[in-house]
């Protein structure tokens, strides 16, 4: 395995808890499953992509290493992330009850 990675990932893994407890609170709706998978893929196009319970990120945009890092970075790995924890929530939310009348 790849376990030297790990703790390059550490920063994201932290940003994915906080998000969720976040909006399990802000939306007073709890999140359905009892997690939520995260996987940094090495060459993922995408960028990242959320699925119900499985979020998927190109690796280089999670990875974190404080002592090289700049605040910016850091920055753009929370918004990436929350962005992605967010998205459990609205793909039922905000989506049709019947796809058949769009």
């Amino acid at each position: 395995g790849r376990i030297d990675i790990l703790p390059q990932l550490a920063y994201a893994d932290e940003i994915a808890y906080k998000s969720l407890e976040l909006f399990n609170k802000y939306f007073d709706i709890t999140y359905p499953l009892p997690k939520i998978e995260h996987f940094a893929v090495p060459d993922f196009s995408a960028g990242a992509m959320e699925n119900f319970g499985l979020v998927i990120y190109r690796e280089v945009g999670v990875f974190f290493d404080e002592k090289t890092v700049s605040a910016s970075r850091k920055q753009y790995i929370t918004t990436v992330v929350a962005h992605e924890i967010a998205h459990q929530w609205f793909g039922n939310l905000v989506s049709p009850a019947w796809w058949g009348e769009l």
